[in-house]
């Protein structure tokens, strides 16, 4: 039997967990996740479970989930060129499922490091190397408990919650050179040098909640269209159509068709630890104005405020986006809708 575990929002995830029957053993992924206010366990087979990748030619993996201990049924060992699913206990007793991986040489034993792999965000990881007798300082020997004197990298992508895991002998191919386009989720950001090794028990963690904000109090934009100027017509004389009356003639033709209005645009951004991040928008109040043929209000908020959104994203690291939570409202509006404005709205269209 797995670990007993509770349905909640905090466990919306996919845990991979080992079943023992005798010598053999079984893998299972139980997702869990929330449609409006029911919760949802879906169980796949081993093939949708986590996997781990060795790419790395001179090394052999030893993968286990945090917690799990030495019991060798929970121990998952691949070779190079290999891949493997692996799993664990069930849900962790954290928030964040992790991932213990001691990467040995192959060719001496005595070589090895651990690395310690949230499974819940992309990444990339550095894995430390051996810094031979310049290493003294007492501190760096007890976060670097690494013997490790070749070069690795472990790299998370996250699809539907579901984790690969991949050891490289330097940064993944996919992560972009400084001159190539962005396409993957490593791209933008610079390479875990950490190795995530497991900290000391007097150590605490640094978590830190990151917020931002912005306010702008008017902001007015301007609609411009381009069309036939207003002294022209089929009746009219013919004008002459010489290179230089043509761009006169062309500078007539655009004018301001509209002009948005928006009052008291709030913005504020907040991240956990844990990267889940809550954003809220709100615009005051908003008023749209036509300002040819003739000038007009086509567009008015009666209600304050005219807009105001909230979203709650799972993971930013994450290759797919999981809204968990996401609201809109809107105030009361009045519209105008004349001849002249849906002329001018359809010259809009047209130049956009």
């Amino acid at each position: 039997w797995s670990h007993p575990f509770e349905l909640k929002e905090s466990r919306i995830g996919a845990y991979p967990i080992t079943l023992k029957c005798g010598q053999y053993r079984y893998l299972l992924c139980v997702c869990i996740d929330q449609d409006s206010a029911s919760m949802a366990v879906t169980v796949k087979g081993g093939a949708c479970c986590h996997t781990i990748v060795n790419k790395h030619p001179s090394i052999v993996l030893d993968a286990s989930m945090e917690g799990v201990g030495d019991e060798p049924a929970y121990h998952f060992s691949v070779a190079s060129g290999e891949q493997a699913a692996f799993g664990g206990r069930g849900p962790p007793a954290g928030s964040v499922p992790r991932l213990r991986l001691s990467l040995q040489r192959v060719s001496d034993a005595s070589e090895r490091a651990i690395v310690m792999v949230d499974l819940h965000r992309s990444g990339v990881h550095r894995v430390p190397l051996w810094a031979g007798q310049q290493q003294t300082s007492a501190a760096t020997v007890r976060k670097r408990k690494s013997t490790l004197r070749v070069k690795a990298a472990v790299s998370v992508v996250l699809r539907n919650r579901v984790a690969v895991v991949t050891v490289t002998p330097g940064l993944p191919s996919a992560a972009p050179s400084p001159s190539s386009p962005v396409s993957t989720p490593t791209a933008g950001r610079q390479a875990d040098d950490s190795g995530g090794e497991e900290p000391a028990q007097d150590e605490a963690p640094n978590l830190r909640t990151f917020t931002g904000e912005l306010r702008v109090d008017h902001l007015a934009v301007a609609l411009l269209v381009e069309g036939p100027p207003n002294s022209m017509s089929s009746s009219s004389p013919a004008v002459d159509r010489t290179p230089s009356s043509t761009v006169a003639a062309d500078a007539r033709q655009r004018r301001e068709a509209f002009t948005v209005n928006l009052a008291g645009v709030h913005v504020n951004v907040a991240q956990t630890p844990d990267r889940c991040r809550d954003v809220d928008f709100q615009i005051w109040d908003m008023q749209v104005d036509m300002q040819f043929p003739r000038r007009d209000v086509v567009l008015k908020s009666i209600t304050q405020p005219f807009l105001r959104t909230h979203t709650r994203r799972d993971d930013v690291r994450m290759l797919d986006v999981h809204l968990r939570e996401v609201q809109l409202a809107f105030g009361d509006l009045e519209v105008s809708v004349t001849d002249a404005f849906m002329h001018q709205a359809r010259l809009l269209r047209r130049n956009l």
